[in-house]
């Protein structure tokens, strides 16, 4: 048997029977785990309220060989992020947070960097509050710590300098902008402009990320760049939860 102890974020928990929980945490050794949580529905005094989503929390787990689900043992808050709890807009952008880094890991792998990273999110998103740039932030700054960030400054082939033209081409498949020679006729283009801003974002700490606003168009050209690396990239073939929900509270949060 396993015992674990430290930092870690709630991402999702659902009922199991009348009584239990299930829910997935993000820590940083195990990476993402899933842990039964006894009598969590039952008492509250079991947990002390803490299996709240997105909870920064101090636990003590237990893991068998062979038994795909772990035991929490206990549970302490470390920070509840209280603005998630009255505004829909930041619940949703941190779900959608959540979301893709429960996407992108796996279990038993670490991931300390990444924790660390969507904590940074949390705190300050909880801080500053919500905005039409959060989305993007997340996605980009994910795909960055996963190794899988676009190329937006040179090419992504060659490396070499890109035209200074209105409009740049782009391939998923080898990752990122092209120049004139690598790009051979490619089909899909994004605005200089757009890829400045994501230059910025990707450059920047989180607490200036939170007030960089794409320009115009260019808003909705930055989800549809970012959007195909991610389906390429993580298998998206299907929207999240989190993003159909903030679609429906306003487009421009998604």
């Amino acid at each position: 048997m396993l015992r674990t102890k430290g930092e870690a974020i709630l991402l999702r928990s659902k009922p199991s029977g009348e009584n239990d929980l299930m829910v997935t945490l993000l820590h940083g050794t195990r990476g993402k785990v899933l842990l039964l949580a006894r009598h969590a529905l039952k008492s509250r005094k079991r947990f002390l309220g803490s299996l709240e989503l997105f909870n920064h929390l101090e636990v003590e787990f237990t893991e068998r060989a062979g038994v795909f689900f772990g035991i929490l043992e206990s549970s302490a808050v470390i920070d509840a992020f209280p603005l998630f709890r009255k505004d829909s807009v930041a619940f949703g952008q941190a779900a959608y947070a959540c979301e893709l880094v429960e996407t992108a890991t796996r279990a038993g792998e670490p991931c300390r960097d990444i924790l660390d990273w969507l904590l940074d999110f949390l705190v300050t998103l909880n801080r500053i509050g919500p905005g039409t740039t959060w989305s993007r932030v997340a996605e980009l700054k994910l795909l960055d710590h996963i190794g899988l960030a676009p190329g937006l400054d040179r090419c992504s082939v060659c490396g070499g300098e890109l035209a200074s033209r209105a409009r740049q081409a782009y391939d998923v498949a080898r990752g990122g902008v092209l120049c004139d020679v690598c790009s051979a006729g490619g089909t899909n283009h994004v605005s200089l402009g757009t890829l400045k801003t994501l230059s910025v974002i990707r450059k920047s700490d989180l607490s200036l990320c939170g007030r960089i606003r794409f320009s115009g168009k260019a808003a909705q050209e930055a989800k549809n760049f970012l959007g195909d690396f991610l389906r390429y990239h993580m298998n998206l073939d299907y929207p999240l939860k989190s993003k159909i929900f903030l679609e429906k509270l306003n487009p421009r949060f998604g």
